[in-house]
């Protein structure tokens, strides 16, 4: 019996947690609909831009982009920080000029990424600011 009575304690707290959430009765769920519809947008969002970053990497333009500053995102995308770059690409034929880039980096490489050092990256040559570092290229200096 005492199983029973604690389930149905546990039923009404969670009730109780809904309602003062603002997720209770049919406005409640509408509202918790439009919270899973913008979660899955933003996954969607994330799952496009690497995507078209795997795509950039086998048909961009190599260069090297130096690091003059860089700040973390606040987001994390399978457990990797999203870090906002400052960088000054450099590509054959062209002056160097500065680009913002987002991009997560792997823990284990962000000791080595800092401000100063050069990265390899692949640069979209229809829209220069598009760019995706490349980790695999040449290495951080």
């Amino acid at each position: 019996m005492g199983m029973f009575k604690d389930l149905r304690k546990m039923s009404k707290q969670g009730k109780e947690m809904k309602e003062q959430a603002g997720y209770g009765g049919i406005g409640g769920t509408f509202r918790q609909m439009k919270d899973g519809i913008g979660q899955a947008s933003s996954a969607l969002d994330e799952a496009l831009d690497m995507q078209s970053a795997q795509a950039l990497l086998q048909t961009g333009v190599a260069g090297t982009g130096k690091i003059t500053g860089m700040t973390q995102g606040g987001a994390m995308i399978n457990y990797q920080p999203v870090v906002e770059f400052d960088l000054e690409v450099t590509v054959p034929g062209k002056d160097p000029y500065a680009v913002k880039h987002k991009e997560a980096v792997a823990q284990m490489l962000l000791p080595q990424v800092q401000p100063g050092k050069t990265v390899a990256v692949k640069v979209d040559p229809a829209d220069p600011s598009r760019l995706a570092i490349d980790w695999a290229g040449a290495p951080i200096q």
